[in-house]
């Protein structure tokens, strides 16, 4: 006797055809793809809405669905990712291997399918274009009236779009059990079956959803000429609900938003059949299967597996090893204490009256002890994280330990060893010894190597790492900007930093966004942090910087938090060197009377232990710039420059007939006093207003100020031009027009003769229309001509674009250190890679004058953000060791947490021990000890002569290399280089080359 057709809904679980599965069971963002390294989607945005009732009948209940509103929000859409209105770019696979495909969804119809009439579409799921790429498909419904690809206006249809290209609109059912009726639940799907140009290739199916339907309703079939345009593409704007559609090609949402709910969207690398979708015909259904599909467990520990199924009058029989397991009888299997004994392969037998099913056999290994997961070496950069893993099982409890080239580490004793800044001695080779009470097991070896220049980062924290290791970390990028020129600096053996902290998760904790003061001994990683009560006018505005000098009593004056407003500035109680905690008196709200309307203070140390303080008062565009000086004799500050007892500017951009002020580069002052100044006019607030590099200098404290020659100016400093007196025009070093691209405020070093050096960006190419930006350094020769060298080749902008004040901040401005060779050496975050900072440094003067050879490398590779360059002028001066601000602020792909905090640090790059490199060489014999292989690590910029010798006399070069990739190991062999008589090896180095 036949058997009557009965059926279920399936609520969808990936499969090996499943490429993507969402099933909007959440109530917010994200909504996960139920495939392992799937899609999440996460920009819900214009009145789509998550948590909305699903279908719920039978044995199937779809929980929540996503609802796209109705036409009030025609942009209700769901992206991958995105800002604002715009979908991100996201790598996204719709196909498989042989181009075949099948998107379905469940579909709730919210209007009225004989009379809504609108002349957009209701889309389903779409890969749409983005600005550089093709659309690849639109999956969508077609109300009445809406004209598409010829159709037949009369009907509701389901579009299938092949790029740009419709391939066909099925009308949907008007009568019969597939009507389709407002405020119903539907299935709809379209399969392709990877044939291209053959009859009904693709296939349309439209079905009510009822517990009693056993499989989909194929209701129309097309000839699709060609595939989708490969089966993935990282160019793609992913979209459900909606398209992602604007009128240049783009992005932004459109206004096709579905009318009604959206649920179990599936796409998959397959045609599927009718009875592969949400229809299944089953007179016994397992609905969940035995999982995990493999595993090992400890020996002792409890087995257990579950299987649930659908139908009347079940009964279960478990098996192992496909025999049956004894008094295994019900839907759960359990045994409390495994043994190796149990290991096998288990299944599950269900049967009732009329039906029978077998579940999928999985997999135990039950063991004493065993390494599921060995370590696996790790290759990684100086002062970056690294980890080792080892995965084990057995019989607890499990212990561990780490040992290092054999040797055991102390309180290394967990399953993962964690190196949170490495180090040169951390490059070894780690095994881990694990154990039970019945075994004990040595992993492999796995090896840490450590490439790129050797770093040390020195994370602030006092103990308590979320309360003192963590600063403010918006897209002001307010603690790590090039202009700050004290926010880090060394005194005697410590060293002091100042930045705006935040706790790590708190956002209630009182000194969130407070000013705190670290300081530990120079080489070690013991700081303590004083925290104030002093905060930014503006903690989102750049320009609300933290700056302070220590004078020559030791006590610390700081001013911190203005952009055009009231001088905010304080002094500690005490000398802040030695032990004692540092405290401060109140923010005294200016120095001599005359400081309002300040930006950017900048203070600077003079050798008999007074300070400078240069700070603007103005606007951007509209501008002067003063010079304060602290006594420490008479523990006042002083107006330099007075005219009846009013401060003057030693350089204006105010007057009755003209706007516009000077941005400095980083101003210096050298063993003697001697002040030097360079810096840009800027003619408005907009950046592109910046022209022209300038120069200055003071050698009587500020009194009077002179040109690169040696001849004085007349005060105060003007543009040429602006006045009569021809000795008030600011000397033009290097010009440079306005729409150039130049960066204000970015860096100035002093050579060992006291020649200023000048690193900043703009875009050399301007006169051609090249709007790329470069890194450049200016300085003047010998001869006291002013030089020009672009030392970077940046491809990521535009060259036909001039970029404005919105992606300024893309790039970061650059700080120049000279070292006691005189090499140029010039620090930058470089977008155009990975968003890490980058060297670049030319030969020591003696050897290239002009400074005409350069080399770059990479410093760091993590994601920084917006962050600029701080660096320990102090430390620099004397040691030749470049300890720089490390913290990533929010931008260019990087994201703080959720209290917009992160990590903050002091990196340390010994730039005196880098260029003493003499390379480690290592010889073996290979080919059956005939070839001599020479190893060594070379550095970037670096020349190598491969030499041998019989009497250490007489010399012979057998390789010349240059250009060799920097930071990995490079082996050299001679082929029958250990052939005849006893050779000595060496090789010769030459920075820049040979």
């Amino acid at each position: 006797m036949a058997r009557p057709a009965s059926a279920v809904l399936q609520v969808y679980s990936p499969d090996p055809g499943t490429l993507h599965l969402w099933h909007f069971d959440e109530t917010a963002t994200p909504c996960l793809d139920a495939v392992a390294g799937g899609t999440n989607l996460t920009q819900l945005i214009n009145g789509a809405t998550l948590g909305n009732p699903s279908f719920s009948g039978g044995t199937a209940n779809f929980t929540n669905s996503l609802s796209f509103g109705t036409l009030t929000t025609p942009g209700a859409v769901l992206f991958p990712a995105g800002s604002g209105n715009v979908g991100a770019v996201t790598p996204f696979t719709y196909a498989g291997a042989n181009g075949a495909f099948t998107y379905e969804a469940l579909v709730h119809v919210e209007f009225d399918p004989l009379h809504f009439f609108r002349n957009q579409p209701c889309q389903i799921m779409n890969c749409d274009a983005d600005n550089t790429g093709a659309r690849v498909f639109q999956f969508r419904l077609d109300p009445v009236g809406f004209a598409a690809g010829g159709r037949d206006t009369n009907f509701v249809g389901i579009e299938f779009i092949n790029g740009t290209t419709t391939v066909a609109v099925a009308p949907i059912p008007t009568n019969g059990p597939d009507t389709i009726v407002s405020n119903a639940w539907y299935h709809v799907a379209v399969t392709y079956n990877g044939n291209a140009n053959t009859a009904s290739n693709l296939l349309f199916y439209w079905t009510l959803l009822d517990p009693a339907r056993t499989n989909a309703d194929c209701i129309y079939g097309a000839a699709m000429a060609t595939g989708l345009p490969g089966v993935s593409t990282s160019s793609t704007v992913f979209s459900i609900g909606n398209s992602a559609r604007n009128p240049s090609g783009g992005v932004g949402a459109d206004t096709a938003n579905f009318l009604g709910r959206l649920d179990e969207v599936r796409i998959s690398s397959v045609a599927r059949g009718p009875q592969q979708m949400v229809f299944v015909p089953v007179g016994l259904f397992i609905t969940s299967q035995p999982t995990p599909t493999s595993q090992i467990i400890g020996t002792g520990q409890p087995l257990s597996y579950s299987v649930n199924a659908s139908g009347a009058s079940l009964n279960y029989q478990w098996r192992h090893d496909g025999a049956p397991v004894n008094g295994a009888v019900n839907s759960t299997f359990t045994i409390a204490s495994a043994q190796p004994s149990d290991s096998g392969n288990y299944d599950v037998v269900i049967t009732n009256n009329s039906y029978t099913a077998t579940s999928t056999i999985v997999t135990v290994a039950v063991t004493n002890l065993l390494i599921v997961t060995q370590p696996s070496s790790v290759s990684a950069t100086y002062g970056s994280s690294a980890a080792f893993n080892v995965v084990v099982t057995g019989a607890q409890p499990l212990f561990y330990q780490w040992r290092k080239n054999g040797s055991p580490i102390s309180g290394a004793t967990n399953s993962t060893l964690a190196f949170t800044s490495l180090a040169v001695g951390d490059a070894a080779a780690y095994d881990v010894l694990v154990s039970n009470s019945l075994a004990s097991l040595a992993s492999t070896v796995a090896t840490l190597t450590i490439s790129g220049p050797a770093l040390t980062l020195f994370p602030v924290s006092d103990g308590d790492t979320a309360s003192s290791g963590y600063a403010y970390a918006g897209n002001s990028g307010i603690n790590t900007i090039a202009f700050i020129c004290s926010g880090l600096l060394t005194l005697g053996n410590q060293q002091f930093f100042a930045y705006y902290g935040r706790h790590q998760t708190n956002p209630a904790y009182a000194f969130n966004n407070t000013i705190w003061i670290a300081r530990r001994t120079v080489g070690t990683n013991d700081w303590s942090v004083f925290k104030t009560t002093f905060t930014a006018d503006d903690i989102t505005d750049g320009h609300d910087v933290v700056a302070f000098g220590i004078d020559g009593g030791g006590y610390m004056h700081m001013s911190w938090g203005m952009h055009d407003q009231n001088l905010h500035y304080a002094r500690s109680m005490t000398p802040v060197t030695g032990t004692q905690p540092i405290t401060f008196g109140p923010d005294l709200g200016d120095m001599t009377g005359n400081e309002t309307s300040v930006t950017y203070p900048q203070f600077l140390n003079l050798p008999n232990g007074d300070l400078y303080f240069l700070y603007r008062v103005g606007a951007s565009g509209g501008g002067n710039t003063f010079l304060n000086r602290w006594s420490l004799a008479s523990q006042t500050w002083s107006n330099i420059d007075l005219s009846g007892g009013v401060a003057e500017p030693f350089i204006q951009g105010l007057w009755s007939n003209a706007s516009y002020n000077a941005y400095p580069n980083m101003p210096c002052v050298d063993a003697a006093g001697n002040f030097y100044m360079a810096w840009t006019w800027r003619e408005t607030p907009a950046y592109q207003s910046n022209h022209d590099l300038n120069f200055a200098k003071s050698l009587n404290g500020g009194v009077t100020w002179l040109n690169y020659e040696g001849t004085p100016y007349d005060l105060p400093i003007s543009e040429i031009g602006q006045t009569t007196d021809a000795a008030e025009n600011a000397e033009n070093i290097c010009p440079i027009p306005q729409n150039s691209s130049l960066i204000n405020q970015a860096g100035m070093c002093l050579d060992s003769s006291n020649h200023p050096v000048i690193a900043t960006w703009w875009a050399p190419g301007t006169a051609t229309n090249n709007f790329r930006r470069q890194y450049m350094v200016v300085f003047p020769d010998a001869n006291g001509v002013w030089q020009v060298r672009q030392v970077s080749n940046r491809t990521n902008d535009p060259p036909g674009t001039l970029e404005q004040d919105g992606v300024v901040r893309d790039l970061g401005r650059p700080v120049v250190v000279c070292d006691r060779q005189n090499r140029v050496i010039v620090l930058y975050r470089d977008n155009s890679t990975s968003n890490g900072l980058t060297i670049v440094s030319s030969l020591p003067y003696a050897v290239d004058p002009q400074r005409t050879n350069w080399t770059a490398f990479t410093l760091t590779t993590d994601n920084l953000g917006v962050y600029e360059p701080v660096i320990d002028l102090a430390r620099w001066n004397r040691d030749n060791v470049m300890d720089i601000v490390y913290q990533a602020s929010s931008g260019e792909g990087y994201t703080p947490n959720a209290n917009t905090a992160s990590p903050i640090g002091v990196l340390e790059w010994n730039a005196s021990a880098y260029f003493k490199y003499s390379p480690s060489l290592q010889l073996a014999l290979t080919n059956q000890n005939q070839n001599v292989a020479l190893t060594w690590t070379p550095q970037p910029g670096w020349g190598y002569q491969v030499q041998w010798s019989t009497n250490f006399v007489n010399w012979t070069t057998v390789a010349t290399l240059n250009g060799l990739a920097g930071f990995s190991p490079y082996q050299y062999t001679h082929t029958n280089g250990a052939v005849g008589p006893l050779r000595f090896w060496r090789l010769q180095t030459k920075e820049g080359g040979f």
